[in-house]
């Protein structure tokens, strides 16, 4: 939507136009005081100056010349102690010396709108300078979401005019009960329309729900990672003056959640700010009516495998909802997982997209103590193992010592999401400081052809033989992931304190797999465990964890070494001998 923004005197710019790619998401990375969140509140400003004109002189405010004059009180976008703070250096001047103009496109028409900032007895004069609009031209809907401050503990009903406000205001959390009813209300009425004589939703219906209704798919990734669901409760606007979403944690098999034992349902506020944090991000991104969305660290309050699980669904619901969402995060787990050319580095006046998967090896190094432990650690141990999740290091680790074998003293684990090609361009980056750096790079085999990997676990699809093959070596699992090589029934069945039939038969029943006595750990496909290779062994792993209350890291203590599979063995035994050379 927004296509670039040029500043004049705000905040830390003096004058600059940052460059924007529409409708994506991209992640502002950068060292604290870079101006990332600058860039946010320079467009938090616009929406709110778009939103006040609208409101105080109608549909064609931009045809308006006369000036908005505002105390503190009433500009509610940034929390600042003073409106003087959005001037650089302080200097406000008596004239319009601050200025924001956005651009954005529409069918290959580009229109602009620009607001020009006077400061006079503690007050803030804002009016249009410039734009090229009619009165049928679309305007972008920004909302914009602070660092988690927390949500009202009683939110009152909103006419849509009285939301539209306080978002463009910048007080979107005042409103995300408001939203999740909308979604609930929108939810019953589709569940209507596809419910037969019976009272019986069809399989239709329930497939629209799954991949269209916004209500349904807040809920769907609400449980997915929090083992929640949302119940709003009847609400009247005739009768009612404050909105109640409750909360309640149980399993979801099927269309129906069966609370856990012993929890009641309660408000949404009696969870944490993590759990908080991810509801008012999720919502607002649900939310088709919001062009564009800024997040200020909307990961600081979730841990490092919530950052990456929320980023990718951002990433999902951008792509099909055609939003541009622009995401400022100091997260190594996210800049290292994901596209560089989505990365717009801020440092200072430089503000560009990175184009090269090793210049985040700079960026990184730039964040702060944290990462600049990471490439102490790369440089004193000069050996490194590439994995999909940091988790996958610990099970690993077990393994080997089920093996009776020990785990590398040399050895630094990266858990990184991304495939070998870009892997392999942060290697040769650290190889140019660290000559003697050596890698494997391990990944899932996922959807690839079985085929495209062998007994040794190379991976046909890269070629590691090239002028780097003894120091950059690509592997790849030959079932569908790390979780496969943790169906071993008996195992499971001795961390759940269980038999090994109840786990044989809820895989079977589950599954439809029939996890052979014998020769189920061995490398090479045979079709009595066809099955086992082709199934995504989380789908298999983790609701046998979540029913009986064990980890995958309680499989794996539980494995014997003759229960260890041999590609894993496979594997260790190469780390072993890459670290001893």
């Amino acid at each position: 939507m927004i296509s670039r923004i040029d500043l004049t005197n705000f905040k830390r710019f003096t004058q600059k136009t940052i460059n924007l790619k529409p409708d994506e998401l991209q992640v502002l990375a950068g060292a604290n005081n870079s101006g990332k969140s600058t860039i946010l509140h320079s467009l938090a400003v616009w929406e709110f100056c778009k939103t006040l004109h609208y409101y105080e002189r109608g549909e064609e405010f931009f045809n308006d010349e006369r000036s908005l004059g505002i105390n503190i009180d009433d500009f509610t976008p940034l929390n600042i102690p003073n409106l003087k703070y959005l001037w650089t250096s302080l200097s406000t001047g008596t004239t319009y010396t601050m200025s924001i103009k956005a651009y954005w496109e529409i069918d290959s028409q580009e229109y602009f709108l620009k607001f020009g900032f006077a400061f006079a007895q503690e007050r803030v004069y804002i009016k249009v300078e410039e734009h090229n609009l009619n009165y049928e031209t679309p305007l972008p809907k920004i909302a914009y979401l602070p660092p988690f401050a927390g949500i009202l503990s009683k939110e009152a009903w909103m006419p849509k005019a009285q939301r539209n406000r306080q978002i463009g205001q910048g007080l979107a959390g005042s409103v995300l009960r408001n939203l999740i009813i909308d979604f609930y209300s929108q939810h019953l009425e589709t569940k209507r329309e596809y419910t037969d004589d019976r009272g019986r939703i069809s399989s239709e219906g329930w497939e629209y729900l799954r991949n269209n209704d916004a209500f349904e798919i807040l809920n769907r990734n609400l449980h997915e990672v929090f083992q929640v669901y949302l119940f709003p409760k009847e609400f009247n606007p005739d009768f009612h003056s404050y909105i109640s979403i409750e909360m309640q944690k149980g399993n979801l098999p099927g269309n129906r959640l069966y609370p856990f034992r012993g929890f009641a349902k309660r408000d949404i506020m009696a969870e944490g700010s993590g759990f908080l944090q991810w509801l008012s991000v999720f919502a607002f991104a649900l939310d088709k009516n919001i062009n564009l969305l800024l997040l200020d660290e909307p990961d600081a309050h979730l841990h490092t495998s919530l950052q990456w699980q929320l980023f990718e669904k951002l990433i999902d619901l951008s792509r099909r909802n055609e939003q541009q969402v622009l995401f400022s995060t100091h997260s190594s787990e996210i800049i290292k997982g994901v596209n560089p050319n989505i990365i717009l580095k801020v440092d200072g006046d430089s503000i560009s997209f990175l184009t090269q998967e090793r210049q985040k090896v700079t960026l990184l190094a730039g964040l702060g103590t944290e990462h600049n432990i990471l490439f102490n650690q790369i440089q004193q141990k000069k050996r490194i193992l590439f994995v999909e999740n940091e988790s996958d290091k610990e099970i690993l680790k077990v393994w080997t010592s089920n093996l009776g074998l020990n785990w590398p003293d040399n050895l630094f684990v990266w858990g990184y999401a991304n495939k070998h090609k870009q892997r392999k361009e942060l290697f040769l980056h650290l190889k140019d400081h660290l000559d003697t750096l050596k890698c494997l790079s391990l990944q899932d085999k996922d959807n690839d052809e079985y085929g495209t990997t062998n007994i040794n676990l190379s991976d046909g699809l890269f070629d590691d033989y090239n002028e780097n093959r003894k120091e950059f070596k690509c592997r790849k699992w030959r079932r569908w992931e790390i979780e496969n090589y943790l169906i071993c029934p008996r195992a499971i069945a001795a961390a759940a304190s269980i038999t090994e039939n109840e786990i044989r038969n809820q895989i079977r029943d589950r599954n439809g797999i029939a996890v052979p006595v014998d020769n189920y750990t061995i490398s090479d496909r045979q079709p009595q465990i066809q099955p086992l290779f082709d199934v995504e062994g989380k789908v298999v792993i983790e609701p046998i964890c979540t029913h009986f209350g064990i980890t995958k890291l309680d499989i794996a203590n539980a494995m014997t070494s003759e229960q260890v599979f041999d590609d894993v063995k496979t594997l260790i035994h190469e780390i072993i001998e890459m670290c001893s050379d």
